[in-house]
């Protein structure tokens, strides 16, 4: 809005678009699993995850491959 010496204003209408611009901060750890009774063991995000974050919170983390069985015994 502005206003004049006599007391006069006007207002105008502007759109604004606010946009996020920061990609999310993927931070890991190293874990270990262990296998299931079936030899099998699923990894979480929960599992790796070290503090990842994002300005604007994070919606969704996934980790990929996460499931393990017998032929993956070892380091990956």
């Amino acid at each position: 809005a502005v206003t004049d010496t006599a007391g006069l204003s006007a207002t105008c209408t502007v759109n604004i678009t606010v946009q996020d611009i920061t990609p999310p901060s993927a931070v890991c750890q190293t874990t270990t699993l262990n296998l299931d009774a079936s030899g099998m063991a699923t990894l979480n995000p929960g599992d790796v995850d070290n503090g990842s974050s994002d300005n604007c919170g994070i919606a969704s983390m996934s980790v990929s491959p996460n499931l393990f069985t017998c032929v993956e015994i070892g380091s990956q």
